[in-house]
């Protein structure tokens, strides 16, 4: 015999009914159109939500940036703590140079890389930890323990195959996948001199600005402006200027960006189900008035760096280009792209290099499959890009 629907402020359970689920479907449609969003945010709305979010969570309030995209919050938000390490350093009557010489010490003794270790201390102070286990963990705690089973996975069904391959792709793909590999492709460049590294002039500019706004604590939008029309610089010259001799602990601290950062709108599919809960079946939960920000800022912008002094948050993407499935895709040119020039590429959902999306199929050389490993998802775009005979052929006359 079915459970019996049980709906009180404090407990959803016995599954969900017809309606529920039409409600549950346009829910679901709902928070993946967030996860897709473009365009220029309410930098006032979210500067507001990001601030309630520190308050809520019983820190100070932080100087708030709306930078243009993701790469501009990691390579800022790098290089602005270390920044401020070195501040807090100096007024506690310590020197720098000794501290990471310490640390560094330690490290070689333990066969750490040379700086890791005061690169995790730098970026990983705790911040994004509370805001997160304040906001979100907690009504996630609340959510699953007033909802049974039946009902909890009723919830996802709505959610078809489409639009769970939508919501991952625009997530993990178009972000985290999409920071971590440019980053350290671009930390590499950056720390080695070379030139791949060197976004464009605007990227560049922008960073410089938000690292101004970090610790000068100015947002001007004329400041702003005024950066972006001048030279370019590459990333190492940026934090030199800033850091000096320990310029490569800001690009190091920047690799460890997961350690500081929230997804914003590109984590829409883990809000779907929380929010389902509250506005669909129901719940009525004490922790859900803490979650209210952490809410507004899931669909206020995306990606965030979390620090006691200040928060960078990412602007939209200015367009999201994807395949009749809803993955991001496009054969000519980026799936993504942001105001300052910054994109990631994508076939059929598949994140993969500039270069095999934007040469010509009968221009790319089948010697660069090893580069994408052919068992990989990129692999087989690569293979579906020239063709399995023209592979077989290359291999024949190699």
């Amino acid at each position: 015999m079915p459970a019996a629907i049980i709906r009180r402020p404090d407990l959803a359970g016995g599954g969900v009914t017809e309606s529920e689920r039409e409600r549950l479907a346009l829910h679901a449609r709902e928070w993946t159109q967030n996860a897709f969003r473009t365009g220029r945010t309410d930098r006032a709305a979210l500067a507001a939500a990001i601030r309630d979010l520190y308050r809520v969570s019983c820190l100070p309030e932080p100087c708030v940036v709306v930078v243009p995209s993701p790469i501009v919050v990691v390579l800022a938000g790098g290089i602005a703590a270390v920044w401020w390490y070195a501040q807090r350093l100096k007024e506690a009557g310590l020197d720098i140079t000794e501290e990471i010489a310490s640390l560094n010490a330690m490290d070689d003794s333990r066969d750490f890389p040379r700086g890791d270790r005061l690169a995790e201390c730098v970026a990983d102070d705790g911040t994004c930890d509370v805001t997160r286990a304040v906001a979100w963990h907690a009504v996630k705690m609340a959510t699953d323990h007033a909802m049974d089973v039946a009902t909890r996975v009723a919830t996802h069904a709505p959610m078809d195959a489409d639009r769970r391959i939508a919501l991952q792709w625009a997530t993990d793909e178009a972000t985290a996948g999409g920071v971590t590999e440019a980053t350290v492709a671009a930390i590499a460049a950056a720390t080695h001199g070379g030139t791949d590294a060197i976004l464009t002039a605007s990227a560049y500019e922008a960073t410089i600005a938000a690292i101004r706004a970090a610790t000068d604590g100015s947002t001007s939008d004329g400041a702003n402006s005024a950066a972006r029309g001048a030279t370019a610089y590459t990333i190492a010259q940026i934090s030199r200027r800033f850091l000096g001799e320990h310029h490569v602990l800001g690009l190091r601290c920047a690799a460890r960006w997961f350690r500081c950062c929230q997804g914003g709108h590109m984590e829409s599919q883990r809000e779907y189900f929380l929010t389902a809960a509250r506005d669909v079946l129901g719940l009525r939960l004490p922790s859900h008035d803490r979650y209210a920000a952490w809410e507004r800022c899931a669909k206020l912008g995306g990606f965030r760096w979390m620090h006691p002094e200040f928060c960078l948050a990412s602007d939209f993407p200015d367009y999201i280009r994807i395949n009749s499935r809803g993955q991001p895709h496009c054969e000519t040119g980026p799936s993504h792209r942001w105001s300052d020039g910054w994109s990631v590429w994508h076939l059929n959902g598949v994140r993969v290099p500039q270069w095999l999306v934007e040469t010509h199929a009968d221009g790319i050389e089948s010697r660069n499959l090893p580069k994408l490993q052919c068992y990989t998802a990129a692999g087989r775009e690569f293979v579906r890009r020239v063709g399995i005979e023209r592979i077989r052929a290359c291999t024949t006359n190699s």
